[in-house]
């Protein structure tokens, strides 16, 4: 899908929301103009990651829908692209239609205490940059 098509695909969902662009802007934090240049193809990139999260939730479209379709999981399935420069957000991986570790298919079960152990590392980090420095949960027994 290209950007243009990305916009329209867009636009019909907002319409079938019965949603203005002001109000899908108040949804998602963006300006109507900018919204509108999504919708008619007149951005030169892809909508930001961050944008399609808010938009997916605004307008009842999956995220991993918006994210394969603007081309941001291609790499997966891409043999010669460099997996250092493509990333993936992992909540949406992990809510793809199908998972895999090595040649295991992951079940939902698994998935569930994936999220739930993900859930617990990083609710103890205040501040993102503080990712990957050990930060133990305060308070609690010992």
């Amino acid at each position: 899908m290209n950007v243009y098509e990305l916009g329209q695909y867009l636009k019909s969902k907002r319409i079938q929301k019965n949603l203005t662009l002001d109000e899908l802007g108040e949804l998602t934090g963006y300006s109507n103009p900018y919204l509108s240049q999504i919708e008619n193809g007149r951005k030169k990139k892809m909508p930001s990651p961050e944008l399609l999260k808010k938009l997916g939730a605004a307008l009842g479209v999956e995220y991993s829908l918006l994210m394969q379709e603007a081309g941001y999981w291609d790499w997966i399935s891409d043999p010669e692209a460099d997996p250092d420069t493509a990333f993936a957000d992992l909540g949406a991986v992990l809510h793809s239609d199908k998972v895999v570790w090595g040649t295991h298919t992951v079940t939902e079960k698994e998935r569930a205490v994936i999220k739930a152990f993900l859930d617990v590392l990083f609710s103890s980090y205040s501040d993102p940059k503080d990712i990957g420095k050990f930060n133990p949960p305060r308070g609690g027994s010992q």
